[in-house]
């Protein structure tokens, strides 16, 4: 008699704790489920800042198209624009290395 009495306790007590268990997995599921959504709604945020981010540096920089049938004119003309743009950079970039080249001889004085 008092073996069936501990087999139902062992019994209720493995239902109790598997209750507890199941709990602790659904209130751990939905925490689950809430993380993903906000990373879902991050990563859709990041997708479209992305895209416009690209969209600015494609207006902002366009492609040259090839120009076989274009105006002479007009072609020395942009040439002649993109030469002074990279004779412009050059010399940004030579006053940036004159600085840097200056602090790096204080330096090692």
């Amino acid at each position: 008699m008092s073996w069936g009495l501990v087999w139902t306790a062992l019994v209720v007590a493995a239902l109790v704790g598997a209750g507890f268990l199941a709990r602790s997995l659904w209130r751990r599921g939905l925490a689950l489920g809430r993380a993903v959504g906000a990373a879902a709604e991050a990563t859709a945020g990041a997708a479209d800042h992305g895209t416009e981010r690209a969209q600015q540096l494609r207006d902002a920089h366009p492609v040259a198209v090839p120009a076989l049938a274009a105006d002479p004119a007009v072609l020395r003309d942009r040439l002649a624009q993109v030469r002074a743009e990279r004779a412009r950079r050059r010399a940004v970039r030579a006053d940036r290395h004159r600085a840097t080249y200056e602090v790096w001889r204080q330096v090692w004085r």
